[in-house]
């Protein structure tokens, strides 16, 4: 069974009240979890050379606050395309039994552009792995983004966005568009386009990503000033983009009881992503907390959460 590692002291599990903002018990056991999570994540990359570094949320925290931002219940880390597959390629097998590996290569199904890695398989399975994990009986972990290479070749560039796009709209609404009955209408212009085929008697919706994910991977780091991870790019457009030259080092500083590597050019990636990122700005990515789904299954199922 998972051992925790870290030193976590029990004031840090009590609630807490930052920037004007009430941080509960069960949040701060789950930030505990968290952090026993990316601390086994960092040193499997160690292990392996894989090169890592906090970022988005994560990032900002690290570098404004050396720690969770108070209304942050997530841990966010980056590498670059081929260390992410190296990172999957090794996780399920290396990392403690209990955590999952959730990607679109290691879970059937999985539904999100980006891999997690969590602490459990169920909310409150085992009383004494709850207890490892600071009393936390949430499923948690962190956010793993992999950030590819953007041409500089602008024909290109212009030539294959909207591909690009075209593909993760598809793969973002597919549901919607299979409700609607007419995935089978759209397959063949894709196809077209792209020159993959796909295989309709299996889950189309996991061949859209992993064909999201072979589009994203068609520029080298020769041909590249740029990266990006690329559902940023579809979402917000170039002005995400952020100098490869920002990432050619990395360095460690504090994050809570943890030191984490974070780009030595943070503050110019924190400025695309934030513009004035020192100024507190009480944002929510997602519906905060994010384990409100669990809360509710487990009274619907007689466990008590508290």
């Amino acid at each position: 069974m998972f051992r925790h590692e870290l030193d976590i002291p029990e004031e840090f599990l009590q609630e807490e009240e930052r920037d004007g903002f009430l941080i509960t018990s069960l949040m701060k056991r789950t930030w505990a979890a968290e952090l026993e999570v990316l601390n086994q994540v960092l040193r499997l990359c160690k292990r392996h050379h894989i090169s890592v570094w906090a970022d988005f949320g994560t990032l900002l925290g690290a570098v404004r606050e050396g720690g969770f931002i108070a209304w942050d219940d997530d841990i966010d880390i980056c590498m670059m395309r081929q260390d992410y597959m190296r990172f999957l390629s090794v996780a399920k097998k290396e990392l403690p039994g209990e955590f999952m590996v959730h990607s679109f290569y290691t879970t059937k199904d999985h539904n999100q552009p980006m891999a997690a890695i969590t602490n459990r398989k169920a909310v409150a399975d085992n009383a004494k792995l709850t207890e490892e994990f600071h009393g936390c009986p949430i499923i948690c972990g962190l956010d793993i983004y992999p950030m590819d290479y953007v041409t500089r070749d602008q024909t290109f560039r212009d030539a294959w966005e909207p591909l690009y796009m075209a593909v993760y709209d598809f793969a973002q609404r597919f549901e919607e568009i299979e409700a609607e009955g007419t995935v089978f209408e759209f397959l063949p212009q894709i196809e077209e386009l792209t020159k993959y085929r796909f295989d309709r008697k299996t889950s189309i919706r996991p061949q859209l990503w992993k064909l999201c994910d072979s589009l994203a991977t068609l520029c080298t780091e020769e041909e590249s000033d740029d990266v990006i991870w690329m559902s940023s790019l579809a979402v917000h457009g170039e002005k995400r983009l952020r100098k490869k030259a920002w990432y050619a080092e990395t360095e460690e500083i504090p994050f809570e009881m943890l030191m984490v590597p974070v780009p030595k050019e943070a503050k110019k990636v924190l400025e695309v992503c934030y513009g004035d990122y020192m100024t507190p700005k009480q944002v929510h990515r997602h519906n905060y907390p994010f384990y409100k789904k669990q809360l509710k299954w487990a009274e619907e199922n007689g466990i008590e959460i508290s």
